[in-house]
C-alpha cells in the first residue's frame, strides 16, 4: 500500500524536482533589482518591523538574511532605475496566447511583431516575449508589457483574428501582474 503524501510534502517534492527558490540572500536581491546595497539596507529596516511576526516572508539566519520570493517587489526601486533592464522594469500586463494547432515560430513573431506595431510609442525595452512548447508541442507565447492589460486585450484579441485564425481555435489572455519578480522569472523558465 503506497502512503497517502500531504500537500506540503507533496509540494516539497515538486519543489525538489524543479528547483524553486523560495528565499533569496540580499546579494540576489540587489542583481535583481539593480538597487544599491544602501538602499537594500534602509528598506530591510522597514520590512523587518512590517513583518517581524510573519518569518515565512524574511528572516535572519547565521546572520544572513533570507528574502521570500513573494516580497521582493518591494525592494524594487521606487523612481525610474538608472539602467533599465529586464529585471528592473515596471511591468503591468501578462500576455498569453495559445493556438489549438501548432503555429510555427515564424506565425507567433509576425504577432508579436504586429502588436508591437499597434502600439508606436513603446520602446523595445518595453516588450519582453518568449515563444515555448506546451506537453503537447504546440508553441504558445507569454509576454510582458508595461501598457494596461484592459488596452492590450482588444488589440490583441483583433490582430490574432484579423491575421485569419478563427475565434475558437484561440485564446487569449491578457492580466494585471501582481507579482514583477514572479512575472518575469516565470518567462525566463
Amino acid at each position: 500500500m503506497i502512503p497517502e503524501l500531504k500537500y506540503h510534502e507533496h509540494l516539497a517534492i515538486f519543489n525538489k524536482k524543479h528547483k524553486v527558490q523560495d528565499y533569496y540572500t540580499t546579494s540576489e536581491v540587489i542583481k535583481i533589482t539593480g538597487i544599491s546595497e544602501r538602499t537594500l539596507r534602509s528598506r530591510l529596516s522597514k520590512l523587518k518591523i512590517k513583518y517581524q511576526n510573519q518569518k515565512k516572508f524574511l528572516y535572519k539566519e547565521n546572520n544572513k538574511w533570507h528574502i521570500s520570493k513573494l516580497i521582493v517587489d518591494e525592494f524594487y526601486s521606487r523612481y525610474k532605475p538608472q539602467k533599465a533592464t529586464r529585471y528592473n522594469q515596471r511591468w503591468e500586463s501578462f500576455i498569453t496566447w495559445v493556438m489549438k494547432d501548432n503555429y510555427d515560430d515564424d506565425a507567433h513573431h509576425y504577432l508579436i511583431n504586429e502588436v508591437k506595431k499597434a502600439f508606436p510609442n513603446q520602446l523595445e525595452n518595453e516588450w519582453c516575449f518568449v515563444i515555448e512548447k506546451t506537453k503537447r508541442g504546440v508553441n504558445h507565447v507569454h509576454g510582458l508589457s508595461k501598457l494596461d492589460h484592459e488596452t492590450l486585450f482588444p488589440v490583441i484579441h483583433k490582430i490574432i483574428k484579423d491575421s485569419g485564425i478563427i475565434e475558437s481555435e484561440y485564446d487569449v489572455l491578457v492580466g494585471e501582474v501582481e507579482n514583477r519578480h514572479c512575472a518575469e522569472k516565470y518567462l525566463r523558465k
